[in-house]
């Protein structure tokens, strides 16, 4: 069976249980007797590693995701990619219009030898 972590939502202390995979979100009480909520870690079982992490549903298709697996392919089936900060995100534009502007320059050097031949002109 996997360890799960757990965290006291009052006293935030953190509390591994034994679980099994379909009983991870089956939270055990804290030793102050609060609640407390599952937080993402990695489970080991064998050779097979999954993160699991707070449940939720997905924004596009409406899916339930609840590992980090799931997560990805979720988001690769969309076309989406995770947020990587402000620095990453900048540098993707960059990348990006740097790509558009290639593309473009080749149309448009395709289009001037187009019409260079027609003209009869040699480049």
């Amino acid at each position: 069976m996997p360890t799960y972590t757990y965290r006291c939502l009052k006293c935030e202390t953190e509390v591994d249980a034994f679980r099994r995979m379909a009983d991870y979100n089956d939270c055990p009480t804290c030793e102050c007797g609060s609640d407390t909520k599952k937080i993402m870690n990695v489970c080991q079982i064998g050779a097979f590693s999954t993160k699991v992490m707070e449940p939720y549903l997905s924004p596009v298709t409406n899916k339930p995701i609840n590992t980090l697996r799931a997560r990805d392919r979720d988001m690769k089936e969309n076309g989406c990619r995770p947020w990587e900060g402000v620095k990453a995100e900048k540098q993707e534009v960059e990348r990006k219009k740097k790509y558009n502007e290639e593309k473009m320059d080749k149309v448009v050097e395709k289009e001037l030898h187009k019409t260079a031949a027609k003209m009869n002109i040699k480049l």
